[in-house]
């Protein structure tokens, strides 16, 4: 752990070096596409921002604040240059935000400015600030905490429950099928049909509304797994006590134990008949 202390503080000394040379000779900034005078308020324009899959050294293409952990802020912060799937995630993400705070909330209004949710943008969080007349730190504070809040996709598509009570359920996996999905914004998965499964019964249990359980609700807790072609029976924990005692049972090789039952088939063709 010190020696990678050691090695980033020796990364950030030098990436502060390098801009200090190239500002003072007039050349090139050290990461093309940002504006890196500012850390602060740097922003990258939507036309020369860099890749999706690309990582800048240590500015974040979105709000420009320096990255201590470039893959936890992106997925707070800028989605849109971490996610290869963002393409086929932001209709889903942008349905969210408006059933949950209005298509015609502040909200929906910086999200859709941010990462072009409608026909303007995407834009940096310093163009969205200033054209909606705010501060720039209030701008990127209200993006993340919607990411951070936007609930998990809800899968209505139909779901066999063999057993279920107050701490944990056990469903059937069908083959074919991801227990949990590529990330938190897309759905087809198994978790997701739970999460439906829970929320519905909050709904009709408590009268809740469907945006009040999507918050208020916890989702299920993943505490092992099967394979995407494997089917078979799959436990998801309710609360999180059970989800630590399930947990250490599936850990412990005298926890849990496990059946298989596998068909096999032969791809050899018969021997022709000699007679």
């Amino acid at each position: 752990w010190n020696a990678r202390k050691r090695a980033f503080s020796r990364l950030r000394l030098s990436t502060t070096l390098r801009r200090a040379m190239a500002s003072a000779s007039g050349g090139p900034s050290l990461c093309p596409g940002l504006d890196t005078t500012d850390a602060g308020a740097g922003e990258a324009p939507p036309s020369q921002a860099p890749p999706i899959g690309h990582v800048p050294l240590d500015t974040c293409p979105g709000c420009g604040v320096f990255m201590k952990n470039w893959k936890r802020h992106l997925a707070r912060c800028s989605p849109d240059h971490l996610h290869k799937t963002w393409a086929q995630d932001a209709p889903h993400i942008w349905a969210q935000i408006r059933a949950l705070w209005g298509a015609e909330s502040r909200v929906a209004r910086i999200m859709a400015l941010r990462f072009g949710f409608e026909e303007e943008g995407p834009m940096g969080t310093a163009e969205v600030a200033s054209r909606l007349g705010m501060s720039p730190k209030g701008t990127a504070h209200e993006i993340q905490r919607v990411l951070c809040r936007l609930p998990m996709v809800a899968d209505a598509s139909p779901l066999h429950v063999l057993y279920e009570d107050d701490d944990l359920m056990a469903v059937e996996k069908p083959s074919g099928m991801p227990v949990t999905p590529s990330n938190r914004c897309r759905g087809g998965a198994l978790l997701n049909r739970a999460i439906h499964h829970v929320r519905r019964a909050a709904v009709q249990r408590d009268g809740l509304t469907e945006v009040d359980a999507a918050f208020k609700v916890k989702d299920p807790y993943v505490v092992h797994r099967l394979d995407v072609d494997t089917s078979g029976v799959l436990l998801f924990a309710k609360t999180s006590d059970a989800a630590g005692q399930l947990g250490n049972q599936f850990s412990s090789d005298a926890g849990v134990e496990k059946t298989y039952v596998a068909l096999a088939r032969s791809t050899d063709a018969p021997a022709a008949d000699t007679a």
